[in-house]
């Protein structure tokens, strides 16, 4: 029975913050994670939110990429 739950649910990481990038000012953020056994990757795209202000930018992406590396 454990052998079957390992195969339907493998251990996977956690989530990686890999790039962010916008699309009309709706902000995105590129995740990635990997299975434990196989290091089969798997990404996905987050949605951050909606920014009308073009100058916040640079201070979203400096926030997202400061706890990439801290965390």
């Amino acid at each position: 029975m454990k052998k079957a739950i390992k195969w339907l649910f493998p251990e996977k990481s956690k989530w990686v913050d890999i790039s962010c990038f916008d699309r009309a000012g709706k902000y995105y953020l590129i995740q990635m994670r990997y299975k434990i056994e196989s290091h089969k990757k798997e990404f996905r795209i987050a949605k951050m939110g909606f920014i009308n202000d073009f100058t916040r930018k640079p201070n979203i992406y400096d926030n997202v990429f400061s706890k990439l590396q801290t965390g």
